[in-house]
């Protein structure tokens, strides 16, 4: 049975985010959109994809050179942790730390957890957490790197949030946000701002 992308999409990320929350991590894996890879191999897939996950390198400083050596498949979770590693645990000092950051890092980790929340709960558990805070940032964060119609998408959700609240209406939104993988490549306008921008990083 062929599936849609972006439903094929949705399904591989909730099997992954579930098994790295288990091991300690949540993150997007990225897979063929072939449905017959899925099925075939999709396990081992998750499987292999958390270790690299787990052991992965945590840089807490970035330069040029590090962006350049670094794969594309992994350039934005790079990025992200970095940014992570300034934050403490409970994450009370998030929105300090990326007022920090040069708008490269900070529109690259509010995406990404932006895509995390969306895609494990939709806009309800977006808007319903302290990730919040990083919605109403958030259509910045897409248009500065050309996803703008995840942007519009976003900008919906959050009028609707300061309209109504925890609303049931996010459901239309989020088969919006989850059919837009087919229209805009977002790992891929990640990687190109990143590595477009990447004398923003001071070199080593």
């Amino acid at each position: 049975m062929k599936m849609n992308g972006g439903v094929l999409k949705l399904r591989i990320f909730c099997l992954s985010a579930i098994l790295l929350f288990l091991t300690g991590y949540v993150c997007r894996a990225q897979f063929p959109s072939d449905s017959s890879v899925m099925e075939g191999g999709l396990a081992g897939q998750v499987l292999a994809s958390a270790k690299e996950h787990k052991n992965r390198t945590i840089y807490t400083t970035l330069s040029p050179k590090i962006i350049d050596a670094t794969p594309d498949k992994n350039l934005s979770q790079v990025v992200t942790d970095y940014a992570r590693s300034k934050m403490n645990w409970s994450l009370s000092n998030e929105i300090e730390v990326l007022a920090n950051e040069s708008d490269i890092v900070r529109s690259v980790y509010i995406i990404s957890q932006i895509e995390a929340e969306v895609n494990t709960g939709g806009f309800k558990q977006l808007f319903s957490g302290s990730a919040s805070k990083l919605g109403e940032l958030g259509e910045t964060a897409f248009r500065a790197i050309n996803a703008h119609s995840f942007a519009e998408v976003l900008k919906k959700a959050t009028t609707l949030y300061h309209q109504e609240g925890l609303t049931d209406k996010f459901k239309d939104l989020d088969e919006q946000f989850y059919s837009l993988y087919d229209k805009e490549d977002l790992c891929k306008l990640r990687v190109n701002y990143i590595r477009k921008n990447k004398k923003a990083f001071k070199a080593s």
